[in-house]
């Protein structure tokens, strides 16, 4: 036999050995397109049964942070109005505009109120099934002095820092304070201290 009948001989048989190989690609490849999909619409919270109290504890405190930081600018954004902020009810809708995403509907999960001088932002801990879970509020309870983590029974915020109380698992409301901006002079002496 030549060289040429040899090669033909250990080719496989068509519909044989091509098939198996060929689904096994298609398939392949549906599941990288459709994770990319996902990936491009913003499915990013696949199952949740997944991820761990620790995670999420910790998307929980990143947006109290997103929002500290959102109500930060919308503060210094309206000192010049600011008598006109309605005063004790819920105008989370004001902040999420300084985030990066203002449409994502988990922003419904937080209260922002003014109430005199403080600004609170909060969220209802029996609102979602995540929240309710015991292993995230005592991580929760945990992190509450060093992130600045208060709370409440009912859904106002503390009536004063100095009646503030910080986080309980009994809890059902956790707030966080949104701090003053500083002054444009504050700002300047602290960096000629530098």
């Amino acid at each position: 036999m030549t060289g040429n009948q040899n090669e033909q001989k250990n080719l496989p048989e068509e519909g044989k050995n091509a098939a198996p190989e060929k689904e096994s690609s298609a398939l392949f490849i549906a599941f990288v397109l459709v994770f990319m999909a996902m990936v491009l619409i913003g499915v990013s919270d696949l199952p949740r049964s997944g991820n761990t109290a620790s995670a999420i504890t910790s998307n929980i405190v990143s947006n109290f942070r997103s929002l500290q930081s959102a109500g930060l600018m919308f503060r210094a954004d309206s000192r010049d109005f600011i008598h006109e902020i309605p005063q004790g009810v819920n105008i989370v809708e004001h902040l999420t505009q300084y985030t990066a995403n203002p449409n994502w509907s988990g922003w419904n999960d937080f209260i922002f109120i003014i109430s005199g001088d403080l600004w609170w932002i909060g969220r209802d801990m029996g609102r979602t099934r995540e929240s309710r879970r015991r292993d995230i509020r005592i991580r929760l309870v945990g992190r509450a002095e060093s992130v600045g983590l208060f709370g409440t029974s009912q859904p106002e915020p503390p009536p004063s820092i100095d009646e503030a109380y910080l986080y309980e698992e009994s809890h059902s409301f956790i707030w966080v304070l949104v701090p003053e901006p500083r002054q444009e002079n504050e700002a300047q002496g602290a960096d000629d201290d530098i």
